[in-house]
């Protein structure tokens, strides 16, 4: 499994992981379902330090693996990126 490149498409695969919808998280972390579509298909980056954390934390992510800030292999294995996905938030 090939972990994706970009914030967007870690949001969703974030998200997706977590089993919520956009709604859902939304308005856990104060933001509209609608802006976090707009943030998963790169339509917007606008976004606030606060509502990055909260993202992380309600995903069980890391701000850094969000932003893909972290540094991986080209190809890393299945279980490194599911530990990455689950590492503890910041």
């Amino acid at each position: 499994m090939q972990v994706p490149p970009s914030f967007a498409e870690r949001l969703l695969l974030a998200r997706r992981r977590a089993g919520i919808e956009q709604r859902q998280l939304g308005k856990k972390v104060g933001l509209t379902g609608y802006t976090i579509g707009r943030l998963e298909r790169g339509q917007t980056t606008q976004i606030s330090i606060e509502a990055l954390r909260q993202l992380a934390h309600t995903l069980g992510v890391t701000t850094d693996w969000l932003l893909a800030m972290d540094t991986l292999e080209e190809d890393p294995t299945k279980e490194e990126a599911e530990d990455l996905i689950a590492a503890p938030h910041v």
